[in-house]
């Protein structure tokens, strides 16, 4: 099956919605870049309904637009030619199954990301991954928030979480995440897919939220009533320029803060109920 790549050109404001409004199509990979992202669609879905979709967004959003036809004997090389190891600082690397073991780091994930989000490149799961050196996982109870490739799930149990629910609502990236379970051998997470509503659990010990701004904003109040007292919330995927618009609503949904740590126009905030 052949797939097509989408290079899209835009500015930094515009990726976030540009990626969500993308999504709620055929579309089963992206990849952040500096100047947008790129992203896959096999070629049999792409309808002339996409095709109006993407038109209407470029109305409403500027952004430039490169086709490219992929063959389906290149799309393994294709990931292995864009995706590169990350090392965060000695805690933790991640690479792809296909890279050379990672000396050096405290924990190694391996991560085959084919049609998911969330390969560590991006600045929001970088500083998540890095925050999460500082917060108690032993045996705790953990929800991964728009788990993606399961990275955080993942490394949570590498840190001593005896339980972590992965939810996701691309059924992409819960699939892609269950592979990447197994690829890291983790025993004690459980992949749901659906919305925040499908947990039903109140007693989590920690929440890691790497999504997106209008996502968190509107999901912070049914964070709050899952989290234990005391609990640690992480939120990521939210620009620097929108953290008066997120700090407001952490203190109506009755959330305290923490931390706040920020990389190249991200901030990620440490929140406790």
């Amino acid at each position: 099956m052949n797939y097509i790549k989408y290079t899209i050109k835009t500015d930094q404001e515009y990726r976030d919605i540009l990626i969500a409004m993308f999504s709620q199509h055929a579309f089963e990979a992206f990849e952040e870049t500096d100047g947008g992202f790129f992203t896959y669609i096999p070629e049999s879905e792409m309808t002339s309904q996409v095709e109006e979709a993407m038109a209407d967004y470029k109305v409403r959003f500027p952004y430039e637009v490169q086709r490219e036809v992929i063959q389906p004997q290149n799309w393994n090389r294709v990931w292995e030619e864009s995706f590169q190891p990350i090392i965060i600082s000695d805690f933790c690397a991640v690479r792809a199954s296909f890279h050379q073991v990672m000396s050096g780091v405290k924990h190694e994930i391996i991560i085959d990301p084919k049609m998911a989000f969330g390969t560590g490149h991006h600045e929001t799961t970088y500083m998540v991954v890095n925050s999460m050196k500082d917060i108690n996982f032993a045996g705790h109870k953990v929800l991964d928030y728009g788990c993606g490739t399961g990275i955080l799930a993942i490394l949570a149990e590498k840190l001593g979480a005896t339980h972590t629910d992965a939810l996701d609502i691309d059924p992409a990236a819960t699939e892609n995440a269950t592979e990447n379970i197994k690829l890291n051998d983790a025993q004690h997470i459980v992949v749901h897919q659906g919305i925040l509503d499908r947990i039903k659990d109140s007693d989590y010990d920690v929440i890691l939220a790497n999504i997106n701004r209008n996502v968190i904003l509107a999901s912070l109040p049914g964070l709050y009533d899952r989290l234990k007292l005391d609990g640690t919330l992480v939120v990521s995927g939210v620009l620097s320029k929108d953290r008066a618009m997120l700090e407001t609503a952490i203190d109506e949904a009755g959330f305290k803060i923490k931390n706040v740590i920020s990389r190249n126009g991200w901030i990620c905030e440490i929140l406790t109920k």
